[in-house]
């Protein structure tokens, strides 16, 4: 009976030792990915040019549902994996909706109102669908993927899709981006040979 009790309270005590590790894992990566996006992702977007402020609406205007990875973002890890630039997957992000208070200065654009947005087009009055997404949208918002981290943290992969008021018409962009951090701190990672990133900063 004493060795059945002390099998159990070993159980127990694995148990909650790993329900601990597990807890402090999704901490750290919720920290690295708010601040991988704060310290990296949205300065980038400072650098861009804004053609919303014509609608005087701001050009950080995030989906708040994350970016689901596609085909060709598996393909293009391959690609940057082979090649060196990333080494083995650690870590996959786990967010299911973006926290605003956790993001500086973006302007949400929430799930809810997109599909008020789906239900304008599915009239067909496009006059209507396209006067009201200039009013809350202006001409684009953003939606990002939870970040790919690599190297214990030290690098990331996130995608990014652009889309605008002719998505309809396959209009927007679909960035790749690569980061690594330096000094505690993240930044856009060098692409090519010479240490350069390339013209938009995403990887091609």
């Amino acid at each position: 009976m004493r060795i059945i009790i002390i099998y159990i309270l070993l159980l127990t005590s694995i148990s909650c030792n790993k329900k601990h590790a597990e807890f402090n894992e999704n901490a750290r990566q919720e920290k690295e990915t708010y601040q991988l996006i704060n310290e990296a992702y949205l300065p980038y977007l400072e650098k861009i040019g804004n053609i919303n402020s014509k609608f005087g609406k701001p050009k950080k205007q995030i989906f708040e549902i994350p970016r689901t990875l596609s085909e060709i973002d598996s393909m293009i890890l391959k690609k940057v994996i082979s090649k060196g630039l990333l080494s083995d997957i650690d870590t996959v992000g786990f967010i299911k909706k973006w926290d605003k208070k956790k993001l500086d200065n973006v302007h949400m654009i929430d799930e809810q109102k997109f599909d008020e947005f789906l239900a304008l087009n599915r009239t067909n009055d496009f006059d209507l669908f396209f006067k009201t997404w200039e009013k809350e949208i202006g001409v684009f918002y953003i939606n990002i993927s939870n970040p790919i981290f690599f190297d214990n943290y030290n690098e990331a992969f996130i995608s990014t899709n652009t889309t605008d008021n002719d998505w309809y018409c396959g209009y927007g962009s679909f960035h790749a981006l690569l980061f690594q951090k330096k000094n505690g701190k993240w930044e856009i990672k060098p692409t090519n040979p010479k240490g350069k990133t390339t013209a938009n900063n995403t990887y091609k």
